[in-house]
């Protein structure tokens, strides 16, 4: 066989040898791909279905929280329809249903809080706090200061930190813990002067937890505390600005009267409700 027809059929061999070995890669390369794809597919599957979830488990939340904002409303008006119709003031027949219903909303809001923390869903602070202060009013500080702690952790901004940070704070007080209470509420003052958006936002809401905490204070009989709390939110009002200020000042004026019952052995200063006893 001439030299040339030789090696034209070896290179032919060779040829073919790697168009084979080529295809097998290809078919390989075809293999992976469709594995990835098929990967990706299910990962944005369960994407869309995590969101569904979430959107229907936040759905949910919001209603039983509308519910559960909305009945002791609907408590207090059913009670004055019976006491005008029977002429008493009787406590509601229907008060056990009720209170009924609002320890199981609370549960049901718990339930759907930890659903959305398991599907990575975001939960906002006014989300935590209502959940919180239900589970305050059921006696279970536990829990609502675990909420308060979680949303503190998660927090997004300076107000979620204030929501949790007050939160905290109630309930050391609600447990006897004055001294943590109070250390709280005084971080409280300090994360919302440095991190606030705007000076306005920082006065406004710096009184809110100067009202808040007198009454915790006057909830606890700590006259004295109660009564420079007083001073220190009004101090702050007097910087609120015009539209915004009466508003907070009729807040705190209310304080006024429980004030003048739970201390009425101190006298409160002149410019603070009026210089004596009405």
């Amino acid at each position: 066989m001439p030299k040339k027809a030789w090696f034209d059929k070896l290179w032919s061999r060779v040829g073919t040898a790697e168009n084979e070995r080529w295809y097998v890669v290809g078919a390989q390369l075809v293999a992976i791909l469709t594995f990835f794809l098929a990967l990706l597919t299910t990962f944005i599957g369960e994407q869309r279905l995590r969101q569904e979830a979430i959107s229907n488990t936040r759905a949910e939340l919001r209603a039983v929280l509308q519910r559960l904002y909305t009945l002791p409303a609907e408590d207090v008006k059913l009670r004055l329809q019976i006491s005008a119709e029977t002429g008493t003031s009787q406590p509601s027949p229907v008060g056990g249903y009720v209170i009924a219903e609002q320890h199981m909303l609370i549960r049901h809001a718990s339930e759907l809080l930890a659903e959305l923390r398991e599907l990575n869903g975001q939960v906002y602070s006014i989300e935590y706090g209502l959940v919180a202060h239900g589970l305050i009013f059921q006696g279970d500080f536990n829990q609502a200061e675990a909420l308060f702690k979680e949303a503190l952790e998660g927090k997004k901004n300076v107000i979620d930190e204030v929501v949790a940070l007050r939160g905290l704070a109630a309930i050391a007080f609600t447990r006897g813990d004055l001294t943590k209470g109070r250390e709280t509420y005084e971080r409280t003052i300090e994360v919302t002067t440095r991190h606030a958006p705007s000076p306005d936002y920082a006065v406004r809401t710096n009184a809110e937890t100067y009202l808040l905490w007198t009454q915790t204070e006057l909830l606890q009989a700590e006259c004295i505390p109660a009564l420079q709390q007083l001073q220190s939110g009004l101090q702050l009002v007097a910087q609120v600005k015009p539209g915004l200020r009466e508003g907070m000042k009729e807040q705190f004026d209310q304080l006024i009267a429980p004030f003048r019952v739970v201390c009425a052995s101190l006298q409160l200063p002149p410019g603070v409700g009026g210089s004596g006893r009405d």
